[in-house]
């Protein structure tokens, strides 16, 4: 697990007063140790800590090395299909509200300089794309929000074509999907960053923005064909609501800490890499995710 995933911690204006130090321990990263709203000290293990860092530092540290493991592949071990390579990849932004999630992920849509890591990612993503003269790709672009386990289609049209069935969570050889809600396939950097815009408006759940990859070789009839996917989740606040939050939404607050514990569980069954069940399946969100977190 610990190859595999990267804990940063961004922090800027008042919570910087809450920093009491850290403590560098090369290689893995830091020790962070925090002052509570009990004013007791705890201690955190990170890989990065950016304070106050800007938007390119953040894709630096986080988001670059992903455009190259997504057009590398791997080899599944979570799937039975032999001639298809996968490598997928999770950004998990969570939070408080007000604390910067969106900020970091999607960014200013005015300010070049303050553009997020999304926008960061699919420009690197399309100049590479562009440049595999010997291969040809297939990207499409979904989202959807997560509502008291009911998934949403947040690029949902009046005139979108999708059944009127409640969306569902399916498998096939390109990996696990939802079927039941929008795919727009984007060629462009333009087209794509207008569907992230408008799938980022203010939703009371989790959001989950996907880029499903697809690349051929064109030199070789039987090479394996690459299927990627990069999902950025935002999670919602997991902060206890306040009374009138409560009364105005009650269960969707209970939704939202419920299926972010099962996240928890879930990751911490695959970092103690034992043999216990993981439970993807206890909740929408995790069971998305399967294929990405394995």
């Amino acid at each position: 697990m610990q190859e595999k995933a990267i804990l940063c911690v961004r922090s800027s204006g008042r919570e910087l007063e809450n920093v009491i130090r850290m403590v560098e321990t090369k290689p893995t990263g830091y020790q962070v140790f925090l002052r509570d709203l009990g004013n007791q000290t705890k201690r955190f293990g990170v890989n990065h800590v950016c304070l106050n860092s800007p938007q390119e530092n953040m894709y630096q540290a986080l988001g670059r090395n992903l455009v190259s493991n997504l057009l590398d592949g791997r080899n599944s071990e979570s799937f039975d299909f032999p001639n298809y390579v996968y490598h997928n990849g999770t950004f998990l932004a969570i939070g408080g509200t007000g604390t910067g999630k969106t900020h970091t992920l999607v960014g200013s849509r005015k300010s070049f300089v303050d553009r997020g890591l999304i926008p960061r990612l699919l420009e690197d993503l399309f100049d590479r794309l562009e440049a595999l003269t010997d291969h040809s790709f297939s990207l499409r672009v979904s989202a959807f929000g997560l509502s008291e386990n009911k998934i949403l289609d947040l690029l949902a049209t009046k005139n979108s074509s999708c059944s009127t069935e409640a969306p569902t969570i399916c498998q096939d050889p390109s990996g696990v999907f939802v079927k039941g809600i929008n795919y727009y396939e984007v060629k462009e950097l333009s087209n794509t960053l207008k569907l992230l815009y408008s799938s980022s408006a203010n939703f009371a759940g989790h959001r989950v923005f996907t880029l499903h990859l697809r690349i051929t070789d064109l030199t070789d009839s039987s090479a394996e064909m690459l299927f990627s996917k990069a999902c950025f989740v935002e999670l919602a606040s997991v902060a206890e609501p306040t009374l009138l939050e409560q009364e105005q939404r009650p269960v969707t607050s209970a939704a939202i800490r419920r299926s972010v514990s099962t996240l928890e569980n879930v990751l911490r069954v695959i970092a103690q890499g034992s043999s216990e069940h993981v439970p993807f399946r206890s909740c929408k969100l995790t069971h998305f995710l399967k294929d990405c977190l394995l």
